[in-house]
């Protein structure tokens, strides 16, 4: 109702009595009633566009998001230890920020690690070429502390997901006096598993600008529930005899039943 089509009715209604006057009041009360509605309406509404403009605000601000690229060294312990040495570890990661300090992301990455060479080599009859290969694709959570730099964000972050491993073996034989062979006989496997794991990591983020940030951080790696012992396809080969034998070898021991390793890594990230 336009409040503008009420000072007609006062006129109207003055010229008729005190009685319909009374009339003019209920009218002027009216208008007011009607008023109020339509600001309480028009407040909701724009307190609701409001609301939708922060949430939008806070989804799409510059600072949201960052992506990364790390690399390091990473190093074997435990048992995993024994056959393996140190290697390298390469991973691009993301994070979505839902507030100041708790940040939501994933992460994909690759740790290639060489042989334990008193291991592998150990009967000096031949030389081993062996590799171990991780590549994780796991989800992330991560808190971030609070310091007394703006520009220092300390942080722990934990990562669940799927580890994906294999491990290449080739054996290259040479002639000695005890083992004189026609020609260089070689043997080659390879062993690839899928496991659950877990990638905890300590580390932190200190800003250079408003765009890029350095990151260092160590990070742990820990996949359980390898067999002891399991069966291989394995190729021997001798090419100055001319054949190749393929053969499955039961019973053959991993070395380990749960890899671990610690990477230490830097990198830098890009705030969108």
């Amino acid at each position: 109702m336009v409040s503008g089509f009420f000072p007609f009715k006062k006129l109207w209604f003055e010229n008729h009595g005190v009685a319909i006057h009374n009339l003019f009041d209920y009218f002027t009360l009216l208008e007011s009633y009607f008023i109020k509605i339509h600001m309480k309406r028009l407040s909701i509404i724009l307190f609701t566009f409001f609301l939708i403009g922060t949430a939008s605000a806070q989804l799409h601000r510059h600072d949201n998001y960052i992506w990364g690229i790390n690399t390091g060294a990473v190093l074997p312990i435990g048992k995993f230890a024994d056959v393996s040495k140190a290697g390298l570890d390469l991973s691009i990661s993301g994070k979505w920020f839902m507030n100041e300090q708790i940040a939501v992301g994933m992460e994909v990455g690759y740790q290639n690690l060489g042989q334990d060479d008193e291991f592998w080599n150990g009967a000096n009859i031949g030389k081993n070429n062996v590799t171990y290969e991780l590549v994780p694709l796991v989800l992330t959570g991560t808190y971030f502390f609070k310091a007394w730099d703006r520009d220092f964000r300390p942080y722990a972050s934990l990562g669940f997901g799927y580890f994906f491993y294999k491990n290449k073996v080739r054996f290259n034989s040479f002639s000695t006096e005890a083992y004189p062979f026609n020609g260089n006989p070689s043997l080659k496997y390879k062993i690839s598993e899928n496991k659950v794991g877990l990638m905890p990591s300590l580390g932190f983020l200190y800003n250079l600008n408003k765009q890029l940030a350095l990151d260092i951080s160590t990070r742990y790696t820990y996949i359980p529930n390898f067999a002891k012992f399991r069966s291989v396809n394995q190729t021997f080969t001798n090419t100055a005899e001319g054949y190749e034998n393929k053969y499955i070898v039961e019973n053959y021991a991993m070395g380990f039943t749960k890899i671990s390793t610690i990477t230490v890594s830097v990198g830098l990230f890009y705030r969108f």
